[in-house]
């Protein structure tokens, strides 16, 4: 990969969503369909809603991070990525192909099914693993690496009895490795978070319910609000608000997917001061009112290209 196509990648960073299917409790992208070649003709760094852990079955290149200098990664490579960490991946080589395997995981969620039940238990774990991106062998972690091939194992069937349960545990106990991996736990090769904002990226997700303004935002990033409004548009081509709305679309989402609330209960508890202005914002950000998708029982994350902002519903 050319030099000036990498240095090009800082420029520009997008969001790749993702979805948990229905009935299951990751998202596995398995199969000959990620064998290909990687990071050419992209010209910026991407970062997802969910927790990336990657296995590079074959190939030879480089990883791209915002801040730090570019990580090698070549066939027994194990990627742990928290949500909201801008990378990119690029295989050595036009000609060449690698072969990744993926596996994406809603931290919060795991751990609230399958994990501890004591609550403040919960939020050390949760924060371990959010803090901990990770590039190494699977000889590094052979625990580790066992578990997400179980678990990618167990994905490649075609929904058998219990899987759901099966896999929840399963990640679950992987969760306990990767917080193993925590600075906090072990001093170790562990990689830079995602730059000037990501801290306010990470506070959206965990306080969307609440109140949240952009001079707080700012705050949290140790940045004047102009500076702050002018990076986070620059990065991700939308406002601030525009991301609060998105988060909290996703989550009206999965209560109106998993549970019978009334609209008015979800919009409070999402952090939508009305029940009016919940609709207005589904309407925009998914084309149907709240209550047509439930009807509907369609996926959220089938209509996220409306937006009209660099994010993308992942690679398809």
């Amino acid at each position: 990969m050319a030099k000036s196509k990498r240095k090009n990648a800082r420029t520009r960073v997008e969001l790749r969503y993702y979805d948990i299917p229905q009935n299951e409790s990751v998202l596995a992208l398995l199969g000959q369909s990620w064998k290909r070649n990687y990071g050419h003709d992209v010209e910026c760094l991407h970062f997802h809603n969910l927790m990336e852990i990657g296995i590079c079955r074959k190939g030879v290149g480089v990883m791209q991070f915002e801040d730090i200098p570019e990580v090698p990664y070549e066939g027994g490579v194990v990627t742990i990525l928290p949500r909201n960490v801008p990378h990119n991946t690029y295989t050595d080589g036009e000609g060449r192909i690698d072969f990744w395997e993926y596996l994406f995981v809603d931290v919060a969620a795991i751990i609230k099914e399958f994990g501890p039940q004591d609550i403040h238990t919960r939020q050390v774990l949760t924060d371990c693993i959010n803090r901990t991106s990770r590039v190494l062998h699977r000889t590094e972690a052979p625990t580790l690496s066992a578990i997400v091939e179980t678990v990618m194992s167990e994905m490649r069937g075609d929904g058998k009895a219990f899987r759901r349960d099966q896999v929840g545990n399963l990640t679950m106990a992987l969760m306990y490795e990767i917080a193993r991996l925590s600075p906090e736990v072990e001093q170790g090769r562990a990689l830079a978070g995602g730059g000037q904002i990501a801290e306010a990226l990470e506070y959206i997700h965990t306080h969307y319910a609440e109140s949240l303004r952009i001079p707080q935002l700012a705050e949290v990033c140790g940045l004047s609000e102009t500076h702050f409004r002018r990076l986070f548009f620059s990065a991700l081509n939308m406002t601030p608000v525009d991301y609060i709305n998105l988060v909290r679309i996703q989550q009206a989402c999965e209560l109106l997917r998993a549970t019978d609330d009334s609209m008015e209960a979800i919009a409070q508890k999402i952090g939508f001061t009305t029940q009016s202005s919940f609709n207005r914002s589904f309407l925009r950000l998914v084309g149907k009112s709240p209550m047509r998708w439930k009807s509907a029982e369609e996926n959220c994350v089938t209509n996220q290209t409306r937006y009209h902002i660099t994010a993308h519903e992942g690679w398809r």
